[in-house]
């Protein structure tokens, strides 16, 4: 299961009914620079939202961000957690080398 930022009461229903489902949890987008920039911060964040909650929340996964783009918005206006790294170049050219075989 996944929730795109914490919220108490869906990680406290989960820790009362003992379920065997995992948590893909992510840290909401106003949360992203404190976290990456003051250490501190971080450590809060992990002992409100996860260590409070585990062992009785099973979780798998913690996401920074939920999207990805196909070309850089490095250029995009707004907050800079909103600007993606893209896979390609603007001439479209792979930016990586991706094999699915």
């Amino acid at each position: 299961m996944r929730i795109f930022a914490p919220v108490a009461e869906v990680l406290n229903a989960l820790s009362l009914r003992g379920t065997d489902v995992e948590l893909l949890i992510g840290v909401a987008n106003e949360d992203v620079k404190s976290i990456a920039t003051n250490p501190s911060a971080a450590a809060n964040w992990v002992q409100n939202n996860i260590k409070n909650y585990s062992p009785a929340v099973k979780f798998r996964y913690i996401a920074v961000g939920n999207e990805f783009a196909m070309f850089d918005e490095n250029q995009k206006p707004g907050a800079e957690t909103e600007r993606h790294f893209g896979l390609f170049f603007p001439d479209k050219r792979p930016k990586y080398v991706i094999s699915f075989n």
